[in-house]
């Protein structure tokens, strides 16, 4: 008789690494090697700020600082978890989709953080790309982007996910925002707020890659100027992201009100600016 399958219900998605660490602790699921079924309507692929011995050396603390956007990686860099297969509601697009794909993940020789080399906006417009050169002893994993879509043995994508799973061990990750139709933080701001917000915030635009008709054929090529653009944009919003914390934190406010206080400032002066 097959022993019954443990469920576990949580309400901040970062809370699941707690039972993950526990079943590889128990050895109710390998310490490596796992691969992780993740539905959900955010990749939740953030990278943490936090120094990479930690991960390794002090778990209990590393989960204090972790937050719902970037639980994942962590496990991946700690060699708990080798692939990631994301599948999201077609509206939801921070990765572009793609078969199977090794990336990087490892220390930044210089600043000793965590890092990954996925050269897409999602990463570097958090300045958390990193080209796999300037990472010290790179942990290799794959990763599956794909929408969620009726199951098919005739899909190519739907292939793909089982031969990435198939008598392997795995956890299936579910969050309930999956089944959303829309993105709620839409809903949140008037067009005219989300313009002053963009103002503010918006991240460097994308280099333009000139490339001749017979270089845009060369997948190499391609990517090595997409991992080029990457480090460069990277490294730009690293420098505006640095220049806003210290904006910020000039305005000492009182802790309970301090966010509300800053964004209504904002939204003021930047209106103020025409």
């Amino acid at each position: 008789m097959s022993r019954p399958i443990s469920v576990i219900v949580v309400e901040r998605h970062n809370e699941a690494l707690n039972y993950i660490y526990r079943a590889i602790g128990s050895k109710t699921v390998p310490f490596s090697g796992l691969k992780l079924l993740h539905f959900d309507s955010h990749p939740d692929l953030g990278i943490p700020d936090v120094d990479c011995s930690e991960i390794l050396r002090d778990p209990e603390q590393l989960m204090r600082k972790l937050s719902i956007e970037n639980w994942i990686t962590p496990m991946i860099y700690a060699g708990h978890v080798d692939h990631v297969i994301w599948m999201h509601p077609n509206w939801s697009r921070q990765l572009l989709n793609r078969k199977p794909t090794c990336y990087s993940i490892g220390e930044d020789l210089c600043t000793k953080r965590l890092v990954i080399g996925i050269p897409e906006p999602y990463f570097y417009n958090d300045g958390v790309f990193c080209m796999e050169e300037d990472i010290s002893s790179p942990v290799k994993f794959g990763l599956t982007v794909a929408p969620i879509h009726e199951t098919n043995t005739l899909c190519r994508v739907c292939t793909d996910i089982i031969c990435v799973l198939l008598n392997q061990s795995f956890i299936l990750d579910i969050d309930l925002d999956t089944f959303s139709t829309q993105n709620p933080f839409t809903n949140m701001f008037t067009e005219e707020q989300f313009e002053i917000i963009d103002r503010l915030y918006a991240p460097p635009p994308p280099l333009t890659l000139c490339l001749s008709p017979k270089d845009l054929e060369d997948p190499a090529v391609v990517v090595a100027h997409g991992m080029s653009s990457a480090h460069v944009l990277n490294a730009a919003r690293k420098r505006q992201l640095a220049r806003l914390s210290q904006w910020i934190s000039c305005w000492i406010v009182e802790q309970s009100r301090h966010l509300k206080i800053l964004f209504y400032f904002l939204m003021n002066w930047l209106s103020s600016l025409g």
